[in-house]
């Protein structure tokens, strides 16, 4: 059992996280570090994923990739998304990797991004549907190379829908 002023108490291992760094670094980053730190550690993490994934690993990202093409609204895709990413943080089962992914997760999900949708849900045809099923692919064929690749293009891909593209 552990407390956490202004929190609560909890029951079960106290947090790895610093919950006062988080919200320092959430109330500091700008998107553009975000996406800049997502680019520097995901394509390892797909990487790591096609070493030391499980199958029981790779039915967790199957079914997220998949929510993510059913989801009825914007918020369902990005929880999905969010949820198919942390699965390949996870099937890397380094433990310090999984806990930076969770760092900048956390940053990311506190970052207003301000980005106005057109629609309700994502189309059809959304380019990120496509890029999951490729990440996925690579990770359970274990190539490697060709999971962090594809996880770089993804990422720029994301990058570029939200602003305009930045020097590699």
């Amino acid at each position: 059992v552990w407390r956490h002023v202004g929190r609560g108490t909890f029951f079960g291992p106290r947090p790895i996280l610093n919950l006062g760094d988080v919200e320092y670094l959430s109330e500091h980053c700008r998107p553009t570090e975000v996406i800049e730190s997502r680019l520097a550690i995901e394509p390892q993490l797909a990487r790591l994923a096609a070493v030391h994934g499980t199958t029981s690993s790779f039915a967790e990202m199957r079914k997220c990739k998949q929510r993510c093409t059913t989801a009825n609204s914007w918020r369902v895709y990005e929880a999905w998304d969010n949820n198919y990413h942390q699965a390949i943080a996870k099937a890397t089962n380094n433990k310090l990797l999984i806990s930076l992914f969770d760092t900048i997760n956390i940053v990311r999900r506190s970052t207003v991004w301000g980005q106005l949708r057109s629609t309700k849900l994502p189309p059809e045809n959304f380019s990120s549907f496509q890029e999951h099923d490729a990440i996925y692919d690579a990770i359970v064929a274990r190539d490697a190379d060709l999971a962090a690749d594809l996880m770089h293009s993804h990422l720029r891909s994301v990058r570029s829908r939200l602003y305009a593209p930045l020097e590699d």
